[in-house]
């Protein structure tokens, strides 16, 4: 390439592979940005599901507490059974209160799949996925998903341009041990006189200070 120095080529076929690797370089963010939102969409998803379980064993123990107490009430029941049932409901209370606004929670899964997505932080709505992940069984077929892993896995892609770019630049590299030869050539005219107008311009169109150079370089 022109204006190349030792350890910095910038010949044709080298800048296309860079201009490559900036290409695969902007897929994998693309790539990445895609897996972001997956995964945040199924936090979310896990996180509906956990707040929903911990939600009915919450339910459940209210109904326990409330069974013991009417019978705390009427003289059947213990103290100590009342008092176990009324702390498992408030316990079940907490867990439902950290699931939603808690680290991890439902609140926060919600507020990072917003941000993936560009979606504004309060817009006075709650995002919930309403389609169940199917239970089919899926089987892989690990030859074929190799294959396509080593023809389509953009790190790959980047691996194989470095090792094109490295094979060129040595190849570049042997071609500096060789003796270079340039011709070098100039022609042009030349306005000269004490006034832009008209000394200038009439000079320039007369056509009487024309020059050019011709040589050659060896390097």
């Amino acid at each position: 390439g022109p204006n190349a120095r030792v350890g910095q080529y910038n010949g044709v076929l080298i800048a296309r592979i860079n201009e490559d690797v900036s290409l695969a370089d902007f897929e994998t963010g693309a790539i990445q940005t895609v897996a972001d939102v997956e995964q945040a969409y199924w936090n979310l998803v896990t996180a509906y599901r956990l707040l929903d379980t911990i939600v009915k064993a919450r339910e459940a123990a209210l109904q326990t507490w409330q069974i013991q107490k009417a019978r705390l009430e009427v003289g059947t029941g213990r103290a100590d059974d009342e008092a176990q049932a009324r702390s498992q409901y408030y316990q079940f209370d907490a867990q439902v209160k950290n699931a939603l606004a808690g680290q991890g929670g439902l609140y926060e899964s919600e507020q990072q799949l917003r941000y993936l997505v560009g979606l504004a932080a309060t817009d006075g709505s709650l995002i919930k996925p309403t389609t169940e992940p199917t239970d089919a069984r899926v089987i892989f077929d690990w030859d074929s998903a190799l294959a396509q892993a080593l023809q389509r896995r953009v790190e790959i892609r980047q691996q194989k341009m470095q090792v094109q770019r490295r094979e060129l630049e040595l190849t570049a590299a042997k071609l500096n041990f060789q003796p270079r030869l340039d011709f070098l050539g100039q022609y042009r005219y030349q306005g000269i006189g004490d006034h832009l107008v008209p000394g200038f311009y009439e000079n320039m169109f007369d056509g009487n200070y024309q020059e050019w150079q011709a040589g050659i370089e060896l390097s």
